[in-house]
């Protein structure tokens, strides 16, 4: 009697092997991508959250302006969620009741790229969800978002009107400018 046993595998067999390995990379990659957009998502409410609570040690009496000065520049640090300090009306349907501190956050898939867009669409869903009445100025598109998270109901913020205006500056005047005869630097004739 004669054994013929097969050693090895078949090529159905290691066909098999490979699908099976490729599905379970591609699981573990989208697991992995998704806990790192979840990161970044808690990096950038962590940041709202400092921001919040420099706005409560502003006394109410004084008026701030509500920019990037307004804290720290590692503050606002992140990498995939861009967040910037802007004044915001308190009042969601007027300018009465004055302003506070907002962050602002942009986001658009073609520009900042995917995952910074999926980051911002996180943060935004996650703070509609437990923040829904400071979220002012929502725009959410398919590819873009953009919104405001006020920080403070406290009017502590400068008018931007008013704020726009005092920084008001006129331009430098160049000294090397060139004349009217096309000579650079030579002063013009005011004689008549």
């Amino acid at each position: 009697m004669s054994k013929n046993t097969a050693k090895g595998m078949i090529v159905s067999e290691v066909m098999l092997t490979i699908v099976l390995v490729a599905v379970i990379a591609a699981v573990a990659l989208g697991i992995y991508v998704s806990h790192e957009r979840d990161n970044r998502m808690q990096d950038a409410k962590a940041s709202i959250v400092l921001v919040k609570a420099k706005a409560a040690r502003v006394d109410a009496s004084q008026q701030v302006a509500c920019d990037e000065s307004f804290v720290a520049a590692s503050v606002l640090a992140n990498d995939f969620v861009s967040l910037t300090i802007v004044a915001v009306p308190i009042k969601v349907n007027g300018l009465t009741k004055g302003f506070g501190p907002g962050i602002h956050i942009s986001s658009s898939r073609e520009t900042d790229g995917n995952d910074s867009f999926v980051t911002s669409d996180r943060l935004f869903k996650a703070l509609k969800d437990e923040d829904r009445g400071s979220l002012r100025s929502i725009v959410a598109e398919d590819d873009d978002i953009k919104f405001t998270v006020l920080a403070s109901n406290m009017p502590i913020c400068i008018d931007p009107l008013t704020q726009m205006a005092s920084e008001a500056i006129s331009p430098p005047v160049d000294e090397t400018l060139v004349s009217p005869t096309g000579a650079a630097g030579t002063d013009l004739d005011t004689s008549v």
